[in-house]
């Protein structure tokens, strides 16, 4: 398992400096571009709005990712495959490959999630796409207790999404 830093680190190492030499990309933006993209189900350009939008308000938007998405793209192959080959992962990956696997496999699905009667969930509001995919695996064979006030959602900059408490 990778923490944030060691996750950082990796995209440091993998990044294509030199044809991004001199280029107005951050490693921590590419880090963080990444881990939104996979926990809002979202596409690159998306997450690239999203998340460089807050950090850096006055860019134009549209003229960045069109000049700069390739170089995000190749960044976050190089991670993935560098986590692939030394048989890394990262806390995005656990929510994913659980999230993927369960809902693929009707069996596993059902085998797991008939293992818990009640599952009980505070701050729901504070839930991302990705977290709720996992969760909507137990749908059919558990009961579900949420908690969550929308006023109250503060992790919109980690793809929460307080409408998964509607």
């Amino acid at each position: 398992m990778i923490d944030e830093d060691d996750s950082e680190s990796i995209f440091r190492y993998t990044f294509p400096r030199k044809e991004a030499a001199g280029l107005p990309i951050r490693v921590r933006d590419i880090r963080e571009v990444y881990s939104y993209l996979v926990n809002t189900r979202k596409n690159l350009s998306e997450a690239i709005k999203t998340k460089l939008c807050r950090t850096y308000p006055s860019i134009q938007l549209e003229d960045y990712i069109r000049n700069y998405a390739s170089y995000f793209q190749k960044s976050i192959e190089s991670y993935v495959r560098y986590k692939a080959e030394h048989n890394y992962m990262d806390y995005d990956d656990l929510l994913y490959i659980v999230s993927s696997t369960l809902r693929k496999n009707p069996k596993a699905r059902e085998y797991i999630s008939k293992r818990y009667d009640h599952i009980l969930i505070d701050e729901m509001q504070d839930t991302n796409p990705l977290q709720y995919e996992l969760l909507s695996s137990f749908y059919d064979n558990s009961h579900i207790f949420a908690v969550g006030d929308d006023a109250q959602s503060i992790y919109a900059f980690r793809g929460a999404d307080f409408k998964s408490i509607t």
